[in-house]
């Protein structure tokens, strides 16, 4: 449960922190966007993930299987990837708004951290951990978009890493569509 709830946060901030870093490149590059172009997506983007982030933890306190949201933020991101792979300038804001709502990860995770946890000391220990591991992955993120940019010449294989780092998240999705709590694993 920890690791499901540290790897779902994982790919959150790594596809969402490259998309920031680098989403007005991308898109110039490949969707022959202009700079103000581009960086009007970049804020459509953020944009789209505000109301996300309200009604997400609404969502989770009330639903018993959130595994179907975190289905929700995966094929977002991988839809919004792939759309940029294949059609860039095509439904180009379809693919942002994609890539944004992808952004569900963030928060879901967040508020898995309280509700799976039983006691006060299990919420601090899996927060400790999901969220160190994430940032630090996250932080990764532009970066190693970046090395794949540069050593590739182009943005396929950069984008088809972000696409398979959310295809990642399906196994914790899984795992997380049942209720369980993680101080009831450490105890088996």
């Amino acid at each position: 449960m920890a690791v499901s709830i540290t790897v779902a946060f994982s790919t959150s901030t790594i596809c969402t922190y490259a998309a920031f870093a680098w989403l007005p490149e991308i898109l110039g590059d490949v969707a022959g966007s202009t700079p103000t172009e581009a960086g009007a997506l970049l804020a459509v983007t953020g944009l789209i993930s505000v109301p996300i982030a309200l009604v997400a933890p609404l969502l989770v306190a009330r639903v018993r299987n959130v595994g179907w949201l975190l289905a929700v933020g995966i094929a977002s991101f991988v839809l919004g990837y792939a759309g940029l792979l294949l059609a860039p300038a095509t439904l180009t804001l379809v693919w942002v708004l994609l890539i944004g709502s992808g952004s569900i990860l963030f928060p879901v995770s967040l508020v898995l951290i309280n509700v799976r946890t039983r006691t006060p000391a299990g919420t601090v220990a899996l927060s400790g951990f999901a969220q160190g591991v994430a940032y630090a992955l996250g932080a990764l993120g532009p970066l190693l978009v970046g090395l794949l940019h540069e050593a590739s010449g182009g943005w396929t294989v950069p984008l088809l890493f972000l696409t398979a780092v959310a295809l990642v998240a399906t196994i914790p999705a899984i795992t997380l569509a049942r209720p369980a709590f993680v101080e009831d694993e450490l105890g088996r």
